[in-house]
């Protein structure tokens, strides 16, 4: 299977990421922050987020451009909960 972009490298972003690694796909995991994703890289582990839980192999962390890293693939947004954050963005 083709790789797949996990936008958000927080604890929900991590575990769908480690999911879709278990059924085969390849996910590369985005953060806005370069220090998080070279912690990852580095660490095989996202000890800021989800501490305890190695990386799979099959994961990638990257702070690359969302748009190159997003580029001829689908991007749904999903929110588990609002937060303040979320109702101040629209």
């Amino acid at each position: 299977m083709g790789a797949t972009a996990v936008i958000g490298a927080g604890a929900w972003g991590t575990a769908l990421a480690g999911l879709l690694a278990l059924r085969g796909e390849r996910p590369r995991l985005w953060t806005w922050q370069h220090d998080h994703a070279e912690s990852m890289v580095r660490e095989r582990e996202n000890r800021e987020f989800f501490p305890g839980f190695p990386l799979a192999d099959e994961m990638a962390a990257s702070p690359e451009s969302q748009l190159e890293l997003c580029r001829g693939k689908i991007l749904a947004s999903l929110f588990f909960e609002p937060s303040t954050r979320t109702r101040l963005s629209f």
